[in-house]
This record gives C-alpha cells, structure tokens and sequence, in this order.
C-alpha cells in the first residue's frame, strides 16, 4: 500500500488544530472539515507514496508503540481517509511512466 494525499485537501493550522479542508476548484467544503491529532498529521504528513511500513516504521520511532498497534493503526487511519476521498493509492505504472518521460 503506497498512499497518496488528495490533491483537492488543503492543511491549515488555526487557532492550535490542524485541519484538513476538502477544496473544490477555488471554494472549500466547510461543511466537511477534518480535525487531526498528533499522531493522524504525523500519518498525513508523510503520504506522499511511501509505503505503508515506512510510515509504520517511523511512528515507532517517534511514538512509543510496537510496531503492530503502528502499522495497524496507520492502516485504521489510511482507510478513513480513503472512505471520505482524503487519500488515493499511489499509481506506481503512472509514475514510472513519467520519471521515463512517457
């Protein structure tokens, strides 16, 4: 599982949260705003098409959790995000069609 952020979702710190805003060409979805705690922006932070493991990896070493309860639950939240079109997979045959220029 290579997860992807929705380029239509904006991040935006305000007033102490970090919320996720769905964007529609230039209006944003107000009524569908996302609010994440430490460890969900630690996840989004880093879906950019690394795998799944990685991601798992690196919250073991940032929090104190076995690597299991990490990859579990950054599969729980990678899957509720999907649900809402916050997240897509990563198409590897797109993107190594583009690094070879076709």
């Amino acid at each position: 599982m290579n997860p992807v952020r929705s380029e239509n979702v904006v991040k935006r710190r305000i007033a102490g949260e970090v919320l996720l805003i769905p964007v529609s060409g230039r209006l944003a979805d107000l009524e569908k705003i996302y609010v994440l705690d430490g460890a969900a922006e630690f996840v989004w932070d880093r879906l950019d098409g690394r795998p799944l493991e990685e991601i798992a990896e690196e919250m073991v070493r940032q929090y104190d959790v076995g690597r299991e309860e990490a990859s579990r639950d950054a599969a729980d939240f990678i899957a509720s995000l999907k649900k809402y079109g916050l997240v897509r997979e990563l198409d590897k045959g797109a993107e190594k069609r583009q690094s070879e220029g076709g």
